[in-house]
């Protein structure tokens, strides 16, 4: 019989619809990886988001492709992340982390 150490497990995600609205959130991770899928691949960073009131964190993919980058430019803005003379948005992944910001939650029409 294998021996095995689960003292790391943890009960998996589940993904909750959380009611429409502004929700109070909070930024409480960030990491960068490169989606395989698609042609060429997509860079993005991985962005964990709690919302306040339930406890609920969620991942927010953030492709970071010039003309797909929507998501992220939302985000360091609502963070308050201000462009340069250039009008570029310099930051750094500790620049967002634990940040609070209000997160607008729309449900799709989806069976």
């Amino acid at each position: 019989m294998p021996s095995m150490n689960m003292e790391n497990e943890k009960k998996p995600n589940r993904k909750k619809l959380l009611p429409e609205g502004l929700r109070h959130s909070k930024i409480v991770s960030c990491s960068d990886e490169v989606m395989s899928k698609g042609t060429p691949p997509n860079p993005q960073y991985l962005i964990g988001i709690l919302d306040i009131d339930t406890g609920y964190e969620t991942t927010v993919y953030a492709v970071i492709t010039p003309g797909k980058r929507w998501i992220l430019k939302s985000l360091l803005e609502a963070i308050g992340i201000q462009k340069d003379e250039k009008g570029n948005l310099n930051w750094e992944k500790e620049d967002i982390l634990k940040k609070e910001v209000l997160a607008l939650i729309e449900h799709e029409d989806n069976d």
